[in-house]
């Protein structure tokens, strides 16, 4: 059936009009699944933050909006309601508006752990999102124009810090072993591979536990994540209490200056940016070694990168470039 549906317009206008829902409805249900389980996890970790009211409200305001999340999730996948493709979509964008609203505010920049409780909601929000729009991709309608006004938004707004570099006003860093950057220079050739990592941050570090292939399409302009490898990372990231904090490719040539990263790299930043972390650091991998670790997080002070262990070079004192050695 889905060659002819490919193929015909017509015929598939047809198909999804006799579609009973059925399939956005399992989709659906699979969001609130993940939604349940994660409040669950979320409710029972709320802490006890003896004299530091701030950052008690924050966690509270996280898993309330967590709550609401699912309570709406529930309602709008109940049987007697006709689900459509523009219904779902619009009710998904619906909610990533409210987490994107209360993300880039400052209610909750006083707990890391409740930027990351508003952030997995999110990133599983996307996820159904992207997977009803590609199975019904014909019948999507116009992104809303305030798209790029939050995308404004993740890059102006101040990020959420730990309660410890609150307290100290430190800078996170991304903490990187040299014997990880091994492992990704083994993974992430031949050029154009793609890797997403994912970590937690503590007091001012936020360090790397775990590292994802979501390689996808890759030409010689780039290459883009696979829908689903990135959805299977994300949902990982949900069950273990991590979230996305850097996103890493390699490209094709050698030296520092085929590191640098393209026009095409950038607009993809931006969609990270504005779907993910504001914290998220990106890296560019080439042959021989260089690495180069980029991004406005960077750039804006937000976040910086350390590296340690032996085997690593560093390259200048005013970028994040440095060369594996072995």
């Amino acid at each position: 059936m889905l060659p002819t549906i490919t193929s015909s317009p017509r015929q598939a206008m047809r198909f999804l009009r006799n579609d009973p829902g059925k399939g956005i409805r399992s989709i659906v249900k699979k969001l609130e699944r993940a939604l349940a389980e994660d409040s669950k996890r979320s409710v029972n970790k709320i802490p006890d933050f003896i004299g530091s009211y701030l950052i008690t409200e924050a966690f509270h305001l996280a898993v309330d909006n967590l709550t609401d999340v699912y309570a709406a999730t529930m309602q709008f996948s109940t049987p007697r309601r006709e689900i459509t493709v523009n219904d779902s979509i619009d009710f998904l964008d619906g909610q990533i508006s409210k987490c994107e609203a209360l993300l880039l505010s400052d209610l909750i920049s006083h707990s890391s752990q409740a930027s990351e409780i508003v952030g997995r909601t999110l990133n599983l929000l996307f996820f159904a999102k992207q997977q009803i729009k590609r199975r019904y991709s014909l019948v999507l309608p116009k992104p809303p124009s305030s798209d790029m006004k939050s995308l404004d938004r993740a890059q102006t707004s101040s990020p959420p810090r730990t309660e410890k570099a609150l307290e100290a006003n430190l800078v996170p860093h991304l903490t990187l072993h040299s014997s990880l950057l091994y492992q990704l220079y083994h993974s992430l050739f031949p050029a154009e591979r793609m890797m997403v990592a994912a970590g937690r941050q503590e007091g001012d570090e936020i360090i790397i536990s775990a590292l994802f292939d979501v390689t996808g399409t890759a030409s010689a302009t780039g290459v883009h994540a696979d829908p689903d490898r990135l959805g299977r990372a994300l949902i990982s990231m949900s069950e273990t209490d991590t979230y996305l904090v850097a996103w890493l490719h390699s490209h094709p040539g050698r030296s520092s200056d085929a590191t640098y990263p393209s026009p095409i790299d950038l607009r993809q930043e931006r969609n990270w940016l504005r779907d993910y972390s504001p914290l998220l650091v990106s890296a560019i991998m080439v042959r021989d070694g260089f690495v180069r670790f980029w991004g406005k997080a960077l750039e804006n002070g937000k976040v910086a990168v350390r590296i340690e262990g032996p085997g690593i070079r560093a390259c200048s004192n005013t970028e994040n470039v440095y060369q594996l050695l072995a």
